[in-house]
């Protein structure tokens, strides 16, 4: 059981989608701190960012045929 957790920790922080997501966080969040970004494009991206994020769990909790999974 631990082995098997440990497993998907690592797959999980190893994939590439998860370092993306973590090389992005970070670009933003000092490019933000240094006030390198203007305030209206901070708010489109975020906004962008929770909009994507809510889709996307919309969509896999959603099996083929539109009804919802019970997940």
């Amino acid at each position: 059981m631990k082995e098997e957790i440990c497993k998907r920790v690592l797959a999980k922080i190893t994939s590439g989608r998860w370092i993306f997501t973590v090389a992005t966080a970070i670009t933003f969040a000092v490019m933000s701190i240094r006030g390198q970004l203007p305030t209206d494009d901070v708010k489109d991206l975020m906004l962008l960012i929770a909009t994507f994020y809510f889709s996307q769990r919309l969509v896999e909790k959603t099996n083929g045929n539109g009804h919802s999974n019970g997940a």
